[in-house]
């Protein structure tokens, strides 16, 4: 999340770019982009919902929805235990 909020904020990078360069592009530098890095069919469930402040509002892995802590300013802790 802080990475697109930079990104968006301070480097001024539509919000779709900001969101590929985060996901998309390092799951294909990583050989995985044909089950991460962007929402399709048959592809792994792991998503962030972002608020219009581009603050986390919700995690999901592999489709379950898992409970978001908040730390510091622009760091979230995913807790929990998330089937993979």
């Amino acid at each position: 999340d802080r990475t697109v909020q930079v990104a968006v904020q301070q480097a001024g990078i539509p919000l779709w770019e900001a969101v590929r360069m985060a996901s998309l592009n390092p799951a294909r530098m990583l050989g995985l982009d044909q089950v991460l890095g962007s929402i399709e069919p048959g592809k792994r469930a792991d998503l962030l919902l972002l608020d219009q402040a581009l603050q986390v509002r919700a995690c999901f892995l592999a489709g379950q929805e898992q409970a978001v802590k908040k730390n510091p300013p622009g760091t979230v802790q995913r807790t929990g235990n998330p089937r993979r």
